[in-house]
C-alpha cells in the first residue's frame, strides 16, 4: 500500500476519545510529510512500529496514555526534526536506546510511567536543546550521578527522575 499526501500533514489529536483500538499501523511510516502524530489517550497496544523512524519531517510524536509494549525502537533516534516525544504511561520496557541521543532538535522528552530500566544513555548530555526530561516511575531507569549529568540537568527548565 502506498500513501502519498502533498504538503504539511498533521494527524491528531484525538482528544480523550479513546476511540482507536489495536496496533499502530506500520504504514504510517510512509507519510513522509507528517509533522505531528498525536495518538494519546487511546487503546493502542503492541510495539511501536520501527517504520515511524522513517518520518523525516516529524516534529511531535505523542503516544502517551496507551498500552504500548516492547522496547523503544532505536530507529526513532533518526528523527532529526523531532522536537517533542511523549511516551508517558505505556508498558514500554528495556533500556532507552543510545540512538535517542542523536535527536538534536529535541526539546521535550517524557518517558515516565513505563517499565524502562537501566541508565539514561551517556549520549544524552549532547542534547543541548533539551529543556524537559521526565523519566520517573519506571522499573529502575535512572540518570548517572556524574558531574556531566548534574550540570546538564541544571540547564533544564524541568527534569524529574531518580539518580543511579
Amino acid at each position: 500500500m502506498k500513501i502519498s499526501l502533498p504538503g504539511t500533514v498533521r494527524v491528531g489529536p484525538f482528544r480523550h476519545t479513546h476511540g482507536l483500538l489495536g496496533e499502530i499501523p506500520p504504514e504510517l511510516g510512509e507519510l513522509s510529510s507528517l509533522e505531528l502524530l498525536n495518538l494519546r489517550h487511546n487503546n493502542l497496544l503492541g510495539e511501536i512500529p520501527p517504520e515511524l523512524g522513517e518520518l523525516s519531517n516529524l516534529m511531535r510524536l505523542d503516544l502517551s496514555y496507551n498500552y504500548l509494549s516492547g522496547e523503544i525502537p532505536p530507529v526513532l533516534g533518526e528523527l532529526s526534526s523531532l522536537e517533542e516525544l511523549n511516551l508517558f504511561y505505556n508498558e514500554l520496557s528495556g533500556e532507552v536506546p543510545p540512538e535517542m541521543g542523536d535527536l538534536s532538535s529535541l526539546v521535550t522528552l517524557v518517558l515516565s510511567a513505563n517499565y524502562l530500566s537501566g541508565e539514561i544513555p551517556a549520549s544524552f548530555p549532547a542534547l543541548d536543546g533539551l529543556d524537559t526530561l521526565r523519566f520517573g516511575d519506571n522499573q529502575g531507569l535512572c540518570a548517572p550521578n556524574t558531574s556531566t549529568f548534574t550540570s546538564w540537568f541544571e540547564g533544564m527548565s524541568w527534569s524529574s527522575g531518580p539518580w543511579c
